[in-house]
């Protein structure tokens, strides 16, 4: 069976993230800016062969939805595929969709991505989704991207254009070519394979960091990898950025198969992005559970009373400290067990519960939770 014919389950969360989340960040940005880029690195046929929509068919549908919005905004598309049937596919559905402005660019993302970046207006907003099979682009590629978002200088003052970038990163990649890097083959050709692997993977990582890691056998060396990665995109990038680590697996509560990390700048972001995770997450798991024959023996209603208690027992917990804080800088401390599956309505549930027993003070009536400070 193709990968393309139907999307599988790791597909299932990551599509349902993207296409809450795309349109929430568009509306947001697009509403000042006019105009939002998006550049897609791996974008595949654009329509998976059931007809189910692909990111670039999800991004199409947020630029109608956005050219719909009092008619202010406008997303461009900057489609990149290597495989030459792909690419008709997605011309083809450009065309079927009406994208003439789309642009689709055949062959390997890491030939496009500086030439289109050098062509675009510096000051419009881009999201980039970097989706491959295996390896990414060039570590200084992403942190070419996210440089565009310049920095803040104070007062709601930026210098550059709101960027963020969604990315996939490959446990399976790591393992594959950490297994050639200690391997220990003598064969000329298999040595000279290797060495193109392992240098492929020092450009992904940015420099042979990892290489110690790897080599020191831990049990978690492929998570030490990673997270090292991410802070060093974060440095590198030369400006603030929080960003998200979701594990992906094709089958409910298996192994991750790749890692989601959301890269962004903004407190809306991290919160937004949150609350997009857990919306999805319920289509995950439901199409989980079909899939795999399973009965659901914890129905949503169930689950989210014991989300709520466990919020609230985590929130009481930081008011305990005496001091202010602002629950989207503690999402994980907040949420908890519940992280990326309960969100807002839950939390303000919580918050009610806690008012209502003399813990919390102040009214919610009105206010946004992601802007919210809490004071004991």
């Amino acid at each position: 069976m193709s990968f393309f014919n139907e999307p599988q389950g790791a597909a299932i969360l990551k599509h349902g993230i993207l296409k809450r989340y795309l349109p929430l960040y568009a509306t947001k940005v697009g509403s000042v800016a006019g105009e939002v880029l998006y550049l897609d690195c791996y974008a595949g046929p654009g329509l998976y062969g059931d007809g189910s929509d692909g990111s670039p068919a999800l991004a199409l549908a947020t630029a109608d939805a956005l050219a719909g919005y009092r008619g202010k905004a406008f997303l461009h598309g900057h489609l990149i595929e290597k495989d030459r049937d792909s690419v008709e596919e997605l011309r083809e559905l450009l065309e079927d969709r009406g994208a003439a402005s789309w642009e689709v660019h055949h062959g390997r993302a890491e030939a496009h991505v500086p030439r289109i970046l050098a062509t675009l207006d510096p000051s419009v907003p881009m999201f980039a989704f970097i989706d491959p099979f295996g390896l990414p682009i060039p570590f200084e590629m992403v942190a070419q991207i996210m440089r565009r978002s310049g920095v803040w200088i104070g007062g709601g003052v930026r210098i550059g254009a709101a960027t963020e970038v969604l990315m996939n990163f490959s446990k399976s990649g790591i393992n594959r070519v950490g297994g050639q890097l200690t391997g220990a083959g003598t064969d000329p050709r298999w040595l000279r394979a290797r060495d193109t692997m392992v240098d492929r993977l020092d450009a992904a990582l940015g420099g042979q960091w990892w290489h110690d890691i790897w080599r020191s056998g831990d049990h978690d060396r492929v998570d030490r990898i990673r997270k090292d990665y991410a802070e060093r995109l974060r440095k590198a990038a030369g400006a603030h950025w929080a960003y998200f680590d979701i594990g992906v697996s094709d089958k409910w509560q298996g192994p991750a198969t790749y890692q989601l990390l959301l890269f962004t700048q903004h407190e809306d972001g991290v919160w937004g992005f949150h609350e997009c995770l857990s919306s999805a997450y319920e289509d995950y798991r439901a199409y989980c559970h079909h899939a795999e024959g399973m009965l659901d023996l914890e129905p949503l209603a169930e689950r989210e009373l014991k989300w709520v208690q466990h919020i609230e027992e985590n929130v009481e917990r930081l008011l305990a400290t005496e001091r202010p804080f602002k629950p989207v800088h503690y999402l994980e401390e907040v949420f908890g067990d519940a992280f990326g599956e309960a969100r807002e309505k839950h939390l303000r549930k919580a918050l009610k519960n806690l008012h209502s027993r003399g813990k919390l003070s102040m009214n919610l009536k009105g206010r946004r939770l992601g802007e919210l400070t809490l004071k004991p």
